[in-house]
């Protein structure tokens, strides 16, 4: 949404929002959602159970229907959350589950990989195998096997602020920019 920033107040058409004659104005942020995107892999043996439990800052709690069998490309978990504190997954089957957690803190614009502290492998959750034995390994490269509680972490990026000036006549005047990064302004 465009907002005009004026000194005098002569700017009212540029915006349906104003801070006109000189004021300081705040602008507030709304926190971003967190969500959680677990799918499952398309390749063969991928469509095992997996739970997947959620702390939203009360605590872990599940968020998957257990034991219930994952089609190939299913999506798992497609949730928002107001925060997301930690991710564990674990599977007690011997048929295992492969595929991608990602998170996004954007409202669903973009995601990030987690990654898993305690796997085997590497770290990376894209893709990972879950499996309640240990036959899983051609699956994926980050491994939480033997039914295993694996805990993964959630690591967002930084918080980004993009100011641009309209491209219209008179938008083009000065403009001072303060950020509250927690310390004040």
């Amino acid at each position: 949404m465009p907002i005009s920033v004026d000194g005098n107040a002569d700017g009212g058409d540029q915006a349906t929002t104003w801070c006109f004659d000189g004021a300081t104005c705040t602008l507030s942020v709304e926190a971003p959602k967190n969500c959680l995107r677990v799918t499952t892999g398309n390749s063969y043996n991928y469509d095992g159970p997996l739970n997947v439990f959620v702390d939203s800052g009360s605590g872990y709690v599940t968020v998957s229907t257990p034991g219930k069998h994952h089609g190939k490309g299913e999506i798992v978990i497609d949730q928002c959350f107001h925060t997301i504190v930690g991710v564990k997954v674990s599977n007690q089957s011997v048929i295992g589950w492969a595929g991608v957690f990602e998170l996004s803190t954007d409202r669903k614009v973009s995601y990030f990989p987690l990654t898993c502290s305690d796997c085997t492998g590497t770290t990376n959750t894209m893709p990972i195998s879950v499996d309640g034995n240990a036959d899983g390994g051609d699956q994926a490269t980050t491994w939480c096997f033997d039914g295993a509680t694996c805990t993964l972490s959630v690591e967002a990026p930084k918080n980004c602020l993009r100011v641009t000036t309209g491209n219209s006549y008179n938008y083009d005047g000065p403009l001072n920019v303060f950020v509250d990064s927690g310390s004040g302004y």
